[in-house]
């Protein structure tokens, strides 16, 4: 507004002054807290745990009331700390007795009126060994062609052209994926028992068992989309030397799952975050979608007709953030 457009009028130009002022201090306020926000997410801790008054945000009537009647009669009120017993070890572990006795000697003159029993928790690290399968090879008697030898075939194993047994494939995979355990780490581990087994090699056990599950995988994917309930998510990863991507570039695991009594939680692989992904993962579902505000799930909630869902982690969020800057 220019000088010229000023009106005249004392009380007019008050008001616009007010108006003015009131409106700038607001911008300064959201820029103060923008700043306090920004410096707290850098240097502040970053855990989401609020202060106990937090959690009283919505108590305020029954606390008054409380305090209230605190104010009326006190009472004191005495207790006794209970001191703590140690949990029994798990009945289905299997027992293995030692039995501690006198010498004969001290025995004599004595009879045994019960015993005393204390039990401890033992475990034997996992043992490595190497399994030998031996098939005999037989030809008639009074010989015979190469042909007509007969020696009795292979069992079946997960990878056949493989040193790695089907037990220890699922010792990677368990303590790769449910116990946090990287492959250059297992390796370590490997070498102090004296198997010297690379991450390489354990990379590609590991990829020739994915394909071997993808009809399972498809299986839990039909079941997953058959209900009216999935929650989904998308997080960012780096993949190294990907064709046509610089390694400093974002790569997505899209993740879908359906929780209840037989929860299924499916992880999918792609380069980028387009709205087609969810479009194509969840073809065919119908019903209740919870996710993030991403606007790439828009997409699917309207071809779908998706009853879309909020979730109260991202809603903590803005009160959390509010909390910090107040």
């Amino acid at each position: 507004m220019s000088f010229e457009d000023l009106p005249n009028d004392i009380d007019k130009l008050k008001k616009l002054f007010l108006k003015e002022i009131s409106e700038k201090e607001q911008e300064i306020s959201q820029l103060k807290d923008t700043i306090l926000l920004l410096q707290h997410r850098k240097f502040g801790p970053q855990s989401e745990k609020s202060p106990k008054e937090q959690l009283n945000l919505f108590n305020e009537l029954e606390d008054i009331i409380e305090e209230d009647s605190s104010d009326e009669d006190t009472e004191e009120i005495k207790y006794t700390r209970k001191k703590g017993k140690r949990s029994p070890l798990p009945a289905e572990l299997p027992r293995v007795e030692e039995i501690i006795d006198l010498s004969e000697e001290e025995k004599i003159g004595m009879k045994c009126i019960g015993e005393e029993i204390s039990e401890k928790l033992e475990i034997t690290p996992a043992k490595v060994f190497v399994k030998r399968t031996i098939r005999k090879k037989y030809a008639p008697i009074e010989g015979g062609k190469e042909s007509n030898i007969k020696v009795a075939p292979l069992p079946q194993e997960l990878l056949p052209k493989s040193m790695a047994s089907s037990s220890l494939i699922a010792y990677i995979i368990t303590a790769k994926f449910c116990d946090a355990l990287p492959l250059y780490r297992q390796e370590k581990i490997f070498k102090r028992v004296s198997a010297d087994i690379t991450r390489q090699s354990m990379a590609r056990w590991l990829i020739k068992v994915s394909e071997k599950v993808i009809p399972l995988y498809n299986l839990l994917q039909e079941k997953m989309l058959d209900g009216d309930y999935l929650q989904m998510d998308e997080t960012v990863i780096q993949v190294l030397k990907e064709k046509n991507k610089k390694a400093t570039s974002k790569s997505y695991m899209w993740v879908r799952h359906r929780p209840g009594d037989q929860p299924i939680l499916l992880f999918d692989y792609d380069p980028t975050r387009k709205s087609e992904v969810p479009v194509r993962l969840l073809e065919g579902f119908k019903g209740y979608l919870q996710v993030d505000g991403y606007i790439g799930y828009n997409h699917v909630c309207s071809e779908n007709a998706l009853i879309r869902v909020g979730c109260w982690d991202h809603c903590r969020r803005k009160f959390n953030d509010a909390l910090k800057t107040s």
